[in-house]
């Protein structure tokens, strides 16, 4: 107990006979970290959050495969969110003056914005950081109304083509039901009549059989599309959020602090010369 005690006396001895240089190192850090920050550009940061609402077909709180596939899709929208064509986009939306981004401003854009899937959930948070406020608002709505206009895109592209096929049989079966229905009426042989209106009849199946084909297309195009929704819209932000002066100046002191003590650590451990007659009789164990 007592060498203990001695020895928090010699520890307490060395900080102070070295404290002027722990408290002139810490200073000086805090000092230096202090001017580098106060004096480096503002960097603001604005936010918004978007629900992906997944679409009726896919929806099964007891189906595991449907929860594996609505976090990949999450995966995948955020991995879309920072793709070139659609930050290309967003610049060119915001500078119509402006030619053609290069692909060293879409990279430059890319890695100022932050997409984070929220664990658990269906949202999508997207940050954007900028020197101006208004600019880092700007890009953050602008990325998400762009991001939903092309999923919306993408999803109507898959059911088009038989949308546009379907259509063009329908208006080509409308035309011939015309016909038909022209040429009954001014047919006056009760047999041609007859197979004339068998034909009719025929076509007119088919017209109800491409309706419902129709009709059973746009149903399935609902209910497997799924919608982006901004439910939180990216607002002007107040304060930067870089640099933190303050929080950087005590991160600066301590490391000074703890630089010094090592300092001093070091120099009393090279020192190996006596400096009084208590710390001799310590180190040989005689009076």
């Amino acid at each position: 107990m007592a060498e203990r005690q001695i020895k928090y006396q010699i520890y307490l001895t060395v900080i102070w006979q070295w404290l002027w240089l722990i408290v002139l190192i810490s200073t000086v850090v805090g000092l230096a970290t202090y001017g580098y920050y106060r004096f480096q550009q503002p960097v603001y940061e604005s936010s918004s959050i978007l629900l992906i609402d997944e679409a009726p077909g896919a929806r099964s709180a007891s189906d595991y495969n449907s929860i594996l596939t609505s976090e990949r899709r999450a995966q995948t929208y955020a991995q879309l969110l920072t793709a070139e064509n659609l930050l290309s986009a967003v610049m060119q939306r915001l500078t119509p003056d402006v030619e053609a981004p290069t692909a060293l401003q879409i990279a430059d854009l890319k890695k100022r914005i932050d997409v984070q899937v929220v664990r658990n959930t269906q949202l999508i948070k997207v940050s954007v950081r900028d020197v101006n406020p208004q600019m880092a608002e700007d890009i953050a709505n602008t990325l998400i109304k762009l991001f939903g206009e092309q999923i919306q895109q993408l999803q109507t592209q898959r059911y088009a083509a038989s949308k546009d096929s379907l259509s063009k049989q329908i208006k080509s079966l409308e035309q011939l039901i015309k016909q038909s229905e022209d040429t009954v009426a001014t047919t006056l042989d009760i047999s041609a009549r007859d197979k004339l209106e068998s034909t009719l009849a025929q076509y007119r199946q088919s017209y109800t059989n491409l309706l419902q084909t129709f009709e059973q297309v746009r149903l399935a195009e609902a209910q497997n599309n799924s919608n982006v929704t901004q439910i939180e819209s990216a607002r002007l932000p107040e304060s930067p959020v870089w640099p933190r002066v303050i929080q950087s100046t005590v991160i600066g002191v301590f490391v000074g602090l703890l630089a010094s003590i090592g300092l001093v650590i070091l120099f009393e451990t090279l020192d190996t010369t006596m400096k009084d007659p208590d710390a001799l009789s310590r180190q040989v164990g005689l009076p």
